[in-house]
């Protein structure tokens, strides 16, 4: 996701859109959902460093 928001970022500094059918919405959709596989990364390794399985 950070991948294809990083696409649309540059997408909106050129003439010619790569992507035409993206806009600003878009790419804080993007943002918005790397965001939260970071976070949700984030909370499941700290749960799985605390409840190791003995």
């Amino acid at each position: 996701m950070a991948e294809r928001a990083v696409w649309l970022g540059n997408d909106e500094t050129h003439y010619v859109r790569k992507w035409d059918d993206k806009d600003l919405k878009d790419l804080k959709n993007l943002i918005d959902l790397t965001v939260y596989f970071i976070s949700m990364t984030i909370k499941a390794n700290k749960y799985k460093a605390e409840m190791i399985k003995s």
